[in-house]
């Protein structure tokens, strides 16, 4: 009734380098590099630890809404790492004027969830939210396993949030409104508090007993 594939990746491959042969031209590496080089040199300049306003800096009043994508693969090396740029073919001879340090910024008080959200928008606006969705899916199913911190509907629910920006930002008619709405968001805005109730930390026997399978409309 189906088909079961198991893929074993050598420890050497760069997820975010194969990703970027799906679609080549999506976004523009020159103008990642450069805004990442803006967002870095305003960190080192005047630190902020929260990602609301990391987004707030990224797209201030006026920001060209065309570069709007290339802004959000940015954020997310700025604060998940700085090899997310390979998602866009950003060389790292580019940035290495002004590489910095990941930012450890929080969402909701929380370094995770800043990460989740920040990346998945940088996905979505680079390859839709098909990949997005279902790399996210794929992280919390490895996370429900033995050495896993559980699956999460609590990091999920940051990551539909962070592919609900993508889209905006990937469509010209909705990216100028988006743009203005990320300028002024806080936190609250970018994922709503009570998403922090949700369930989270089940193992894979708690997720099947509870949820069957990841297709399930009990989610």
């Amino acid at each position: 009734k189906g088909v079961t594939a198991r893929v074993n990746l050598k420890h050497y491959v760069s997820t975010m380098r194969s990703l970027s042969a799906l679609e080549e031209g999506r976004v523009d590496a020159k103008i990642v590099a450069s805004e990442y080089c803006r967002l870095a040199k305003l960190q080192t300049a005047s630190p902020v630890p929260d990602l609301a306003p990391i987004f707030r800096r990224a797209f201030p009043k006026g920001h060209h809404s065309a570069k709007g994508p290339e802004t959000l693969v940015a954020v997310s090396m700025l604060v998940v790492s700085a090899d997310v740029g390979n998602i866009a073919g950003v060389s790292q001879a580019s940035i290495k004027s002004c590489l910095v340090k990941t930012v450890d910024a929080t969402l909701l008080d929380r370094a995770d969830l800043a990460k989740h959200f920040s990346l998945s928008a940088a996905l979505t606006a680079a390859f839709g939210n098909d990949v997005s969705q279902s790399l996210g899916i794929w992280k919390e199913v490895a996370d429900s396993g033995p050495n896993g911190s559980g699956f999460s509907y609590v990091d999920l629910a940051a990551d539909r949030s962070g592919i609900k920006i993508g889209e905006a930002m990937a469509d010209p008619a909705r990216a100028a409104a988006m743009i203005a709405w990320l300028g002024k968001a806080d936190d609250t805005q970018l994922l709503p508090v009570a998403q922090l109730a949700l369930v989270e930390g089940l193992s894979e026997a708690e997720f099947t007993q509870n949820y069957s399978n990841i297709d399930s409309r009990n989610h």
